[in-house]
C-alpha cells in the first residue's frame, strides 16, 4: 500500500511536493474513512484540481518510477532526464528526487532515488516515525552498499551471485 510519495524537480513539481494517505489528526469527523493499522491511513483518496495543476504529472511520476525500478536502475546519462526535469529555472543540473514510502505485509519501507550527475538510490526499512529508518541498500553511481551483504562484496560480485 502506498503511504507517501515526495517529488522534487520533476515536470511541473519544482519544489518538493508530498502526496500522502495520512489522515489529518485535527479532523475528528469521518473516522470510518480511516484504516487503523499500525499507522492510521485513509481508506480512499482522490486526486482533483484545476487544469494544469499537475494531476497527470503525478501519474507520470508513478510511471517513471515503475519503469526505473523494472529496468534495474540508472538512466544512462543526464540527457535522458532532460524531458522530465522542471524546465522553468536557470539551474538545469538540479537532480530529480523521488521518495516513496509504502507498506507490504505490515512491513514499512522507504525507497528514494536522486537522479543527477551522480545518481543515488536507497532502500530503507521505515521506522514510520517511531524508530530510526534502517538502510538496507544504497547505490551511488556504481558503488553498492548493503546491510544484507558484507562490505567486501563489490556490485559486480553481487550481480553474479544473483544470476
Amino acid at each position: 500500500m502506498l503511504l507517501r510519495i515526495a517529488v522534487k524537480n520533476f515536470l511541473s513539481f519544482y519544489e518538493e511536493v508530498i502526496f500522502d494517505m495520512f489522515p489529518n489528526p485535527k479532523r475528528k469527523l469521518f473516522q470510518s474513512h480511516i484504516h487503523n493499522a499500525r499507522v492510521p491511513l485513509l481508506k480512499q483518496a482522490a486526486i482533483y484540481g484545476e487544469n494544469g495543476a499537475g494531476k497527470s504529472n503525478f501519474v507520470k511520476v508513478l510511471w517513471f518510477l515503475k519503469s526505473f525500478v523494472e529496468q534495474s536502475g540508472f538512466i544512462s546519462n543526464n540527457e535522458d532526464l532532460e524531458e522530465y526535469r522542471f524546465q522553468l529555472t536557470k539551474e538545469k543540473d538540479l537532480p530529480i528526487s523521488i521518495k516513496v514510502e509504502f507498506c507490504q505485509d505490515e512491513d514499512y519501507y522507504l525507497y528514494e532515488v536522486e537522479l543527477g550527475k551522480c545518481p543515488i538510490e536507497r532502500f530503507w526499512e521505515s521506522g514510520i516515525g517511531i524508530d530510526d529508518n534502517k538502510l538496507l541498500f544504497e547505490r551511488k553511481g556504481s558503488e553498492l552498499t548493503s546491510a544484507l551483504v558484507s562490505h567486501s562484496d563489490s556490485a559486480r560480485q553481487l550481480l553474479h551471485k544473483n544470476k
